[in-house]
């Protein structure tokens, strides 16, 4: 996300406080996850996604307000139907309807994940609705709202049984 939007956005995983710089835009789950198994031991996991980013309130007219939320609508539509993950790209074609995953066990909280972190990918599953909202008191406060499915794999822990306790061997 934060590389579609740019290194100036703050990225936030909860709701941010009454008061807040823009640049920002906040992800969250916006329906529960649901789960189909995939064979006996993998599973298909699905979630819907919400992205709310606020671009910078520098503008000085609606107009240009709505210039600057229509850019980063683009770069969200971007980001998931052309994809822009670089370190995907196969003799230089993109893979849209897929976004990077990262481990972040080792990362510092505000950190980017290190290009070795990579553990998979989010597939985008259905088209995503991208929408440019006006606050109705302040023509130039706009917000881009994106819903997005995304959808992963998982590996399904199986009891292994008892361990061996023997092994008898008999000619």
């Amino acid at each position: 996300m934060s590389g579609a939007l740019g290194a100036e956005w703050e990225i936030v995983t909860t709701d941010p406080e009454t008061e807040f710089e823009r640049p920002l835009a906040r992800i969250s789950a916006s329906t529960p996850q649901t789960s189909r198994p995939h064979g006996s031991r993998h599973r298909d996991i699905s979630q819907s996604f919400q992205v709310v980013a606020w671009p910078t309130s520098w503008t000085a007219t609606a107009d240009a307000a709505m210039s600057e939320a229509q850019r980063v609508a683009g770069l969200l539509d971007d980001l998931l139907n052309s994809g822009q993950d670089t370190g995907a790209f196969r003799n230089g074609r993109r893979h849209p309807w897929r976004i990077p995953l990262y481990d972040y066990t080792d990362v510092p909280t505000g950190q980017a994940a290190p290009p070795t972190a990579r553990c998979g990918f989010l597939r985008v599953t259905d088209a995503p609705s991208i929408d440019v909202i006006a606050d109705p008191a302040d023509a130039t406060a706009l917000a881009v709202v994106c819903d997005v499915r995304l959808a992963w794999g998982e590996g399904i822990a199986t009891d292994p049984g008892p361990p061996v306790q023997t092994v008898t061997l008999t000619p």
